[in-house]
């Protein structure tokens, strides 16, 4: 079996919502790429990345640059292609 890590972007920050209520938002204290950083070295071959807003697609591409260890799924409001 394999545990793939969760990361949650809201307005380029690491959050998690209480039952996927907004109003229940909790905001944590590193990057986005910190935390990938970490479940990297804790050995992590993938990472789930969900894009709040939709567009912090630039967050992702640096993380996927920077830690090429990791391979990333990506759930997005992606709007278009471009």
């Amino acid at each position: 079996m394999e545990i793939i890590p969760v990361i949650y972007i809201h307005k380029g920050k690491c959050v998690s919502f209480y039952k996927g209520d907004k109003g229940y938002e909790t905001v944590y204290p590193k990057s986005p790429k910190n935390y990938a950083e970490i479940f990297a070295s804790y050995g992590a071959k993938h990472i789930h990345i969900v894009d709040k807003d939709g567009g912090n697609w630039k967050i992702t591409e640096k993380i996927a640059r920077e830690i090429p260890e990791i391979k990333i799924q990506l759930s997005a409001k992606i709007r278009t292609i471009d």
